[in-house]
């Protein structure tokens, strides 16, 4: 669980490699900056509903209201992937998944479909939000 050793290892192969952190650290040292990874999760794992979706969006807001950002290309926080196609059917579901796809947008978050794209429905039906 030693994010930097691994880069370490990595980094002495001579080939470009993405490491990312998921929760083996809390994201870059916020005091030295140091940043071993690429990219890693501001937050926890992320379910299915929309106020988890909006909880996460804020998890990157440690990260990112500083005078020094500690979120950055090369050392990117995001929330967690995307659950668009994954919410429970309500009246509400469109806007809610459309809402999430657009926030993981404004944030930008590894726009990563995290739903069975060989479910006809599900697809015909996100495929308007991505």
């Amino acid at each position: 669980q030693n994010v930097t050793r691994y880069a370490e290892l990595f980094n002495k192969t001579g080939k470009a490699i993405q490491i990312e952190n998921c929760h083996n650290q809390f994201g870059p040292d916020l005091d030295t900056g140091h940043c071993p990874m690429n990219f890693y999760r501001a937050g926890g794992d992320i379910h299915p509903g929309f106020e988890d979706i909006v909880g996460k969006i804020y998890s990157t807001v440690l990260f990112n209201d500083r005078p020094v950002p500690a979120s950055y290309p090369g050392c990117w926080g995001y929330p967690d992937m995307s659950e668009v196609g994954n919410f429970d059917p309500t009246p509400s579901q469109y806007d809610e998944e459309q809402s999430h796809w657009a926030l993981w947008a404004i944030v930008s978050s590894p726009m990563v479909l995290g739903f069975d794209m060989s479910i006809g429905a599900t697809m015909d039906r996100v495929w308007p939000i991505i």
